[in-house]
């Protein structure tokens, strides 16, 4: 999987997470852990420019 792909992920874990709030049943990535892991600049940046040839 490439980083694009894993970034993309993220994200779409974070909006389903504020949409839902509690009702999720699984784990959720918070801004804060990934923000802990030095992963957070990462997603400021537009996927496209992450792409890998």
């Amino acid at each position: 999987m490439s980083l694009a792909k894993v970034i993309n992920l993220i994200r779409t874990i974070d909006r389903t997470h504020i949409q839902l709030g509690s009702n999720l049943t699984t784990p959720v990535i918070l801004e804060e852990d990934i923000e802990l892991s030095g992963f957070y600049p990462l997603l400021t940046l537009p996927a496209d420019t992450l792409q890998t040839t």
